[in-house]
């Protein structure tokens, strides 16, 4: 039998955690507690979800270090969700911030550190009493709550506390409420449940979804949509693919159509950057790292804007592709998926102009294929790593703007627009960031073509997608209009068994042909020093480790490109081909001749006449 009791607490507090169930259950109540339930291997999160699934009752560690633990603040939310009773026990005598005053302000809470004996048996009395008044096969029993007139009337207030007055808890106890509705669709954003595979384009498994928490309702007025660069149009001047000559000659931020219906696309360059996000950086989930560096070798392009829903339909009504005729929504307490609801209807008004929701991985892949059959080329899903590199687009700031979601930046649950948390909001009616790129923070999630892992320990450094080990779920970015504003990190990431949703759609990538090779310069005789530059990071091989180069990654090195092939073997650098004079003339006759010409690939010798080597080839 699982346990009903869930110990919440800052890992700061571990110590005393433990002593607090080591104290239940020698009471005869088992706890489940995080440093000792969850295993060596075991997907942290998941084992959190599913704990506090299974539980009755949540008891909050409450310290100074809780204070200030957002992991609480999602635990309490989801306790929140499944309805468990949330009784606070206070460690020391903390003013709680907003969030915690509403618990403090809405739950009877226990004081630990006057009486520890008097007080644990009170905790056991407490819980006891609460098991006991809940049928055995009820789970969803709402939590013993004072009123808010009884606690801000004859309830005896903790004590040696200075946030006694009535209009200051009244005031903690109603910011407490947004903020606790804030961060429950933030923890469902964050903990990844897995979604059952649908098991084909028509006929989808009924279970929860790991993601936001929206509620559908009319769309607001749209707002006008921003007006993007124009497209380059081939010589021609129609709208048709681009000729292999067009394509070499493409420029960062250059805009192309490749037929009437297809996505209009932006090139964006090649470049490094650092994948993941640090571990400083609020909000943070262990997923997110260990931070590494990428180098994205050649420019590739990326659809300026979500596909849309013209877009889509221009595919459906050319192949006749079936998505089938349910969708998995957010009915206000669960995740569920409806019937009669596709990505003609996902249960709310959108123009042809919306991005395109109800939409599988799979679904997007036969998009894709559809794609490639009508231009030729090679479009696809963006790896993850290239559609965080797109998102950044060279930031390194927590979203792509800044630090702080700000407002009207984006479409999601708190970003200040007309949408939020209602609908998605046409395309592009929101600022690009620096690579011209529409909406890579919320409005709808984006599949990426990347298998999830729960770690970036063995991730691939050369912006390859990362399609080895289980495959069973699938990564998902950017977060949705029903998004926490946390879920808009550019680091956020999310995997998902394959599911069509109202909160996700996708994004086209297209491989580009290869910018032609230039020869390499010839020398003057006397070299010249080349300007002092900054040297390319390590280009760590595909593994994440230190390993032989591949003779794929060994044949995309550049000059300047850096490498290590074993963990006590030496750092090597890349030098480009060419030729320089080696050594130096003597001007007088019958000196030692020491000059010798050489050039990598061919062997030469020198003579020496009167004053000056001449080379011999």
């Amino acid at each position: 039998m699982d346990p009903q009791i869930f110990i919440t607490y800052s890992s700061k507090d571990q110590k005393v955690a433990r002593t607090i169930c080591t104290a239940l259950e020698n009471r005869g109540l088992a706890c489940w507690i995080s440093s000792r339930n969850v295993q060596p291997g075991q997907n942290f999160q998941e084992q959190i979800v599913k704990a506090i699934r299974a539980a009755k009752i949540m008891v909050l560690v409450f310290t100074a270090n809780a204070n200030n633990s957002n992991e609480i603040k999602k635990e309490l939310a989801l306790a929140s969700q499944n309805n468990l009773v949330v009784i606070p026990v206070r460690i020391e005598d903390v003013t709680p911030n907003e969030a915690f005053a509403y618990e403090f302000a809405t739950r009877q809470w226990i004081d630990l550190f006057d009486d520890w004996e008097n007080s644990i048996a009170h905790l056991v009395e407490l819980i006891a009493s609460t098991v006991d008044d809940r049928p055995s096969d009820d789970r969803v029993l709402a939590a013993p709550k004072r009123s808010t007139a009884d606690t801000l009337s004859d309830a005896p207030a903790p004590r040696k506390m200075g946030w006694r007055s009535r209009r200051a808890l009244s005031m903690a106890a109603v910011l407490g409420v947004v903020l606790v509705g804030s961060v429950g669709v933030w923890l469902v954003d964050t903990y990844r449940t897995q979604v059952p595979l649908a098991p084909s384009p028509v006929q989808s498994s009924q279970t929860t979804v790991p993601t936001q928490a929206p509620t559908a309702q009319p769309p607001p007025a749209p707002a006008p949509v921003q007006s993007p660069a124009p497209p380059v149009q081939p010589a021609s001047g129609g709208v048709m693919p681009l000729s292999p000559e067009r394509e070499r000659a493409l420029k960062p931020k250059d805009t192309f159509q490749e037929c009437a219906n297809c996505p209009r696309m932006m090139v964006v360059p090649a470049g490094s950057f650092t994948m993941g996000s640090p571990a400083s950086e609020p909000g943070r989930i262990t997923d997110e790292g260990p931070q590494h560096d990428v180098t994205i070798a050649n420019p590739f392009a990326v659809g300026t804007f979500d596909v849309t829903r013209d877009e889509f339909a221009a595919f459906v009504t050319d192949t006749g592709y079936d998505t089938g005729s349910k969708c998995t929504i957010w009915n206000g307490q669960q995740y569920t998926e409806k019937q009669g609801l596709s990505w003609r209807n996902p249960g709310f008004e959108q123009t042809g102009s919306h991005p395109v929701v109800c939409i599988s991985w799979n679904d997007a892949q036969a998009y894709v294929t559809w794609l490639n059959k009508k231009t030729g080329k090679d479009y696809r899903l963006l790896s993850e790593s290239e559609w965080e590199y797109a998102a950044r687009a060279r930031s390194t700031t927590a979203y792509f703007w800044g630090n702080d979601i700000g407002n009207n930046n984006a479409d999601c649950y708190a970003c200040g627009s007309q949408w939020d948390n209602k609908v998605t909001a046409p395309v592009g009616s929101f600022n690009p960031n620096a690579f011209g790129l529409y909406d890579m923070a919320g409005n709808v999630w984006q599949w990426t073509q990347d298998c999830y892992h729960d770690s970036y320990g063995a991730a691939p450094a050369d912006g390859s997608a990362w399609t080895s080990g289980d495959c069973s779920r699938l990564v998902f970015r950017g977060g949705s209009w029903g998004s926490n504003p946390l879920a808009l990190h550019s680091a956020y990431r999310r995997g998902t068994t394959d599911v069509r949703a109202s909160f996700i759609g996708f994004r086209v990538g297209r491989t580009l042909v290869a910018p032609s090779q230039t020869t390499v310069p010839t020398q003057a005789p006397t070299a010249q020093p080349a300007p002092a530059q900054t040297p390319a990071p390590l280009v760590p091989p595909a593994t994440g480790g230190v390993m032989p180069l591949s003779p794929e990654r060994e044949r995309a090195l550049k000059p300047k490109d850096s490498f290590k092939e074993c963990e006590k073997c030496p750092e090597m650098v890349v030098i480009p081909a060419g030729i320089f004079t080696m050594g130096f003339a003597r001007k007088r006759a019958g000196t030692f001749c020491r000059r010798k010409p050489t050039t990598y690939g061919k062997v030469c010798r020198a003579v020496c006449s009167r004053s000056v080597c001449a080379n011999v080839r």
